[in-house]
């Protein structure tokens, strides 16, 4: 059984290797899994991303993660990004709608994967 840092680590070591298809560039934070740090699990184009992965979640938690990564992200210009998953469930990604404040906006993180290698790809 994987224990739940390290089913966390490999979650987000998972996402990376994916946008980094789309932007070499993208990067765990350095404070990832570490709180007191830099903000953050993962960087990539302009968006600042939260990383879960959970045995489930309840709306609250989802919430809380969703309010901190908006905080984190605000001071450094970027968009955020809380990309959740549950044991045995489809990864969902939670972003801001363009041109609002406060809206949230999910889908499932291989249709929103697809449409940034559409998008940055080509």
């Amino acid at each position: 059984m994987v224990q739940s840092k390290a089913k966390g680590n490999l979650w987000e070591n998972d996402l990376l290797r994916q946008l980094r298809v789309v932007d070499p560039m993208s990067h765990k934070t350095l404070g990832s899994g570490n709180s007191k740090d830099d903000k953050g699990d993962l960087a990539c184009l302009h968006f600042l991303i939260e990383a879960k992965h959970h045995k489930s979640l309840t709306k609250k938690q989802i919430d809380a993660f969703w309010e901190k990564i908006c905080a984190e992200a605000k001071p450094l210009s970027k968009s955020p990004l809380l990309i959740f998953k549950e044991n045995n469930k489809a990864p969902i990604v939670m972003m801001m709608m363009q041109g609002t404040t406060g809206v949230r906006y999910m889908m499932y993180w291989e249709e929103y994967y697809d449409l940034l290698k559409e998008v940055h790809c080509g």
